[in-house]
């Protein structure tokens, strides 16, 4: 093997053992699961004018910019970004996720993508900005209701993890028979 196909080779290995560790680092939090206890946590914060008023304050300074005034993940900065921000419309997915799941969610971010807001908000603005998306829908006439979800699983309900972990194991093999094939 001559070291034009050795570079070459290596070269589309280190390309594939990037990308998998960059959507293996972008599932952070997805794939991980919302501790019991918070997950079983109810809202604290009574869903009354004044802590939609300030959910949605809390929403548009700090959400907005990526999930849109729309709440469908159309915001200004979606386009930017490497994956598309959830759609805090979809009904399906409201049924899926607690008040915990989603306040914790918002504090600890979801992935690479979604930062976590707890250095930024307090406990009951978040607790708000929970209470803004399960009523929003209904308050304004949309048609959905919001909710954030968890992108971590494939169309047939697999882990993107595996399939790039093994990305990567099948480069990194690939990698260690060309070294030792050119001693």
């Amino acid at each position: 093997m001559n070291s034009k196909t050795v570079t070459v080779t290596l070269v589309v290995m280190l390309v594939l053992v990037v990308a998998s560790a960059q959507v293996w680092a972008s599932e952070g939090l997805a794939g991980e699961e919302v501790p019991a206890e918070i997950k079983s946590m109810a809202n604290p914060q009574q869903m009354t004018q004044a802590s939609l008023k300030t959910g949605m304050a809390r929403y548009e300074k700090n959400c907005a910019g990526c999930h849109g005034d729309s709440r469908r993940g159309d915001g200004p900065l979606a386009d930017a970004l490497l994956e598309k921000p959830t759609d805090l419309t979809d009904t399906d997915m409201l049924d899926e996720h607690t008040d915990g799941e989603l306040f914790y969610k918002i504090k600890e971010g979801v992935g690479e993508f979604m930062p976590a807001f707890e250095d930024q908000l307090p406990d009951e603005d978040i607790w708000d900005i929970v209470n803004y998306l399960r009523s929003a829908g209904a308050s304004e006439g949309a048609e959905k209701t919001p909710v954030l979800v968890d992108n971590d699983t494939t169309e047939d309900g697999g882990s993107g993890t595996t399939l790039y972990l093994g990305i990567l194991l099948v480069a990194l093999a690939l990698a260690a028979y060309f070294v030792k094939r050119r001693r």
